[in-house]
């Protein structure tokens, strides 16, 4: 965005992902990018430590809010970018704060729209045992994240989750919005999806 103070990283890592599917998240980032403060670094996914790779892109840069993308999924850019505009706007406003959270849409591994939209906070019994339970777009307040992030194992295959999870233990605060930020495309060997754990 031209002639605004950076205000967003943003992450993507790239793997094994169908060339198609890659081109066209990488698309709608973009278009994301050239409406709000936000840059993008885009990083190699690492079979077996998925949770490496993402505290990686966690430590890109400096901007003082955090987000990352994944190839497999379409980020539409109209409600992406308002997504991050408001909750650049609440972490600005609600110190307590650590992550918004946008909306989101399953859709089949071609495209198509599955069930209902996601917009309703699951309950925290939800949240605690299955990562797919509170998912969609995130904004992340970087001071916060780099304080969890040593807690998140290199070799967890829901890192996104795990820094969640700490971060409610330690009193952070969360929001939900209402945008449908992101096309969660649902498809054969993805973690957030498939991953119930007890918690000892």
């Amino acid at each position: 965005m031209q002639g605004s103070t950076l205000r967003i990283d943003a992450h993507v890592l790239l793997g094994d992902e169908p060339l198609n599917w890659r081109l066209a998240a990488l698309a709608d980032i973009e278009a994301t990018a050239a409406r709000v403060p936000m840059r993008l670094h885009q990083l190699a996914a690492q079979p077996g430590v998925f949770g490496g790779a993402r505290k990686a892109g966690w430590s890109c840069a400096d901007a003082p809010y955090i987000t990352w993308f994944d190839p497999d999924d379409r980020y539409p850019a109209e409600p992406a970018s308002a997504f991050l505009t408001q909750a650049i706007a609440a972490l600005d406003d609600i110190p307590s704060l650590a992550v918004v959270f946008s909306a989101e849409q399953q859709i089949t591994s071609t495209g198509r729209l599955l069930g209902a939209p996601s917009t309703a906070m699951p309950d925290m019994a939800a949240i605690r045992i299955r990562p797919s339970a509170l998912h969609g777009l995130q904004l992340w307040r970087r001071s916060i994240v780099q304080s969890l992030a040593p807690g998140v194992l290199d070799t967890d295959p829901v890192a996104e989750w795990r820094l969640f999870l700490a971060a409610l233990d330690a009193g952070h605060a969360h929001l939900r919005l209402h945008h449908i930020a992101r096309l969660w495309r649902r498809h054969s060997g993805q973690h957030s999806s498939s991953v119930k754990i007890k918690n000892s």
